[in-house]
């Protein structure tokens, strides 16, 4: 007699979102199924008590001891349908559990080994096309020599961007020698205490490469087991950089994107063949790139969706991104839209200048403009606000639609010129001063363990 189960276990790594819960709704009406809600996360993860009430089950153990994992995952091996991973930190582990499950549709270890590591895509890259990713080097310590290594292999300007992190943090464009120097000096300091927040395995390094002039765009992907790649609708991006911000964070992004059918065919030409050098299988696929005057480069391959991307995606062509999310995982073919109802944008808001934060000007008169959808504040007055290529996240984003692109554009100028960042600098230098205290006493700790071991 054949052996059956019922898999009705969607695991979620780490954390789960109200929209993760949304998304397994949606996919349950879908498939006209009931999908249970797992997560597997840290012993000490507090879980926000309207999530925890949607959840079926939560397995609490040390993620980075895979004998351990195992254990706690022994009683539900065969219920498990799909394993979902949203979070650029847990790559690694993500990789690694499809070792414990053969049989499910997932990506492999090697390939999110590549993914989750921007050192190693690019090699990848590299093996398999040259023409497509710019050219690199690792930093693993700063000297006059690594400085004479840059220049004389990347030349200027080159960019300076950490193996693993997202949200553009620690990320800069740098010109001249003594700005590279300031940069990597800075981001050195904090490197290593923002993978261990951000709970990130791989050694904290950074990477320089080759700075890319042109325009950037960004679009998600489904990969299935045989490596057919169906993409969604592509969207325009805008960096802090192109509006006065001495930052390369995404400023502002906007679907539908006006990119001609046939720039948008070439370009989806370059994605597949970043993805297949990834070997992606049974994933979605996050990919930024940029259009330069030597044609499609990719800037960076994600093994996820993109951030704010389900909200993009519902909003202007009316389906679930996460949902599909979910569907690539159980090998079911994603639902995908491509009529737009609204054109739709988000807008992030960095400060100015680095400092405590005192107020955010207009704020709740830009909250009360019909086009605006959603409201997201990361900083609150009093916190410690500084860019995006230092570690920072962003002060406020919004999500905004309207009917034309034209009316969009109209509405991002209106919040634009409503919000007013304020910061205030003494207060900015002995926050600064502590989160560098922090960083090092951190630093000390972990060479003190790495001793006794």
């Amino acid at each position: 007699m054949p052996y059956r189960v019922k898999r009705d276990i969607l695991l979620f790594l780490w954390k789960v979102t109200p929209e993760h819960i949304g998304s397994v709704k949606s996919a349950n009406k879908m498939l006209k199924k009931k999908y249970r809600i797992f997560l597997l996360t840290y012993p000490k993860y507090e879980i926000p008590e309207s999530v925890a009430k949607e959840i079926d089950g939560v397995i609490r153990t040390n993620l980075r001891n895979m004998a351990q994992v195992e254990k706690k995952l022994a009683p539900y091996y065969d219920q498990i349908a799909a394993i979902l991973n949203r979070w650029e930190s847990t790559m690694p582990l993500y990789g690694r559990l499809f070792e414990l499950f053969p049989y499910l549709k997932g990506p492999s270890l090697r390939s999110m080994r590549l993914a989750s590591n921007k050192m190693e895509m690019r090699k990848a890259f590299l093996r398999y096309d040259k023409k497509i990713s710019p050219s690199f080097m690792v930093v693993k310590r700063l000297s006059d020599r690594t400085l004479k290594e840059i220049k004389e292999k990347i030349g200027f300007p080159c960019v300076i961007k950490p193996v693993s992190l997202s949200l553009s943090r620690f990320i800069s464009i740098n010109y001249y020698e003594d700005e590279l120097k300031a940069n990597l000096e800075k981001a050195m300091k904090r490197l290593e205490a923002t993978f261990r927040q951000n709970k990130v395995e791989h050694e904290p390094r950074l990477i320089v490469e080759e700075f890319m002039e042109g325009q950037m765009y960004s679009v998600d992907a489904y990969v299935n087991d045989t490596g057919r790649v169906t993409f969604t609708p592509m969207v325009d991006v805008k960096t802090g950089r192109e509006v006065g911000y001495d930052d390369v964070f995404t400023y502002l992004q906007i679907t539908p994107s006006q990119v001609t059918t046939v720039e948008a065919e070439a370009a989806r030409e370059v994605c597949r063949k970043g993805i297949y050098a990834l070997g992606l299988r049974n994933s979605s696929a996050h990919i930024e790139l940029m259009r330069t005057v030597k044609g499609w480069k990719i800037v960076e391959i994600g093994a996820r969706v993109g951030g704010f991307r389900n909200e993009i995606y519902r909003l202007a062509f009316d389906f679930d991104h996460k949902a599909n999310d979910i569907l690539v995982h159980l090998g079911r073919r994603p639902v995908i839209k491509r009529m737009p109802k609204y054109h739709v944008a988000i807008l992030k808001f960095y400060p100015k200048k680095p400092g405590k934060l005192v107020s955010i000007g207009g704020l709740q008169k830009a909250k009360e403009l019909s086009s605006v959808v959603s409201v997201y504040q990361e900083k609150s007055v009093g916190d410690y606000c500084d860019f995006a290529k230092h570690g920072h996240l962003f002060v406020v984003a919004f999500v905004i639609r309207a009917k034309t692109r034209a009316d969009l554009l109209g509405e991002v100028r209106k919040i634009e010129h409503l919000i007013n960042i304020e910061t205030e600098k003494a207060g900015a230098n002995t926050s600064e001063k502590k989160e560098e205290k922090n960083a090092k006493r951190e630093r000390n700790t972990g060479k003190k363990k790495e001793e006794k071991k």
